[in-house]
């Protein structure tokens, strides 16, 4: 199995475009992971909530599609972080193996003064 970097740690406070990698040589199974290892909001009143997604093109990002997409919502230290999965055979549309192809992640959104720190790979 080889693990390929797609988004390596980093801890942001608003929505964010990830460097994108090239996924074009990929065929066979894959998985795509990603773990969010904290969130906190600066307020305590309030409930942190982000959404993160990746998205692919195969020109440079001329255009995209969007891709799998997931919310978290409340507190999480690295002590109980998520880890989510999502495998070739829920998103066979993700253009990996495909010619020129690139992948990228997002922060999506992210509440007004929360904080969140994650990371994203590939298996295959």
């Amino acid at each position: 199995m080889t693990l390929l970097p797609v988004q390596a740690t980093v801890t942001k406070t608003a929505t964010f475009t990830g460097t994108a990698i090239d996924v074009s040589g990929i065929t066979g199974d894959w998985t795509l992971k990603l773990q969010v290892q904290a969130m906190s909001d600066a307020v305590a009143a309030t409930v942190p909530m982000v959404r993160i997604g990746f998205s692919d093109t195969v020109n440079d990002w001329t255009a995209s599609i969007a891709g799998p997409a997931i919310s978290f919502k409340g507190t999480l230290a690295a002590s109980y972080d998520k880890v989510k999965s999502f495998k070739k055979q829920d998103f066979p549309d993700l253009r990996l193996g495909t010619g020129s192809a690139q992948l990228r992640m997002n922060l999506l959104n992210i509440e007004s003064g929360g904080s969140v720190t994650y990371r994203s790979w590939l298996e295959y």
